[in-house]
């Protein structure tokens, strides 16, 4: 996996975190503000995983590639 991969990685792994806990505060504490919060942590980790931009190879490509094997 190269550097630039793992970062992206790492990024949708730390948005989908963090989207996750605002969607639990805004479920169970009534924070209704973090449904906004969630949606764009979302968004982040969506285009994190799918980024391909610049050459360099998305996460979702390199997991479609060590599946194929």
């Amino acid at each position: 996996m190269k550097f630039e991969t793992l970062i992206n990685l790492a990024g949708s792994v730390i948005f989908g975190l963090l989207g996750i806990t605002a969607l639990i505060g805004a479920i169970f504490f009534g924070a209704w503000w973090h449904f906004v919060t969630f949606g764009m942590c979302a968004l982040m980790a969506y285009v994190l995983y799918t980024d391909d931009e610049y050459g360099t190879e998305s996460v979702s490509a390199f997991f479609k590639r060590i599946k194929s094997k």
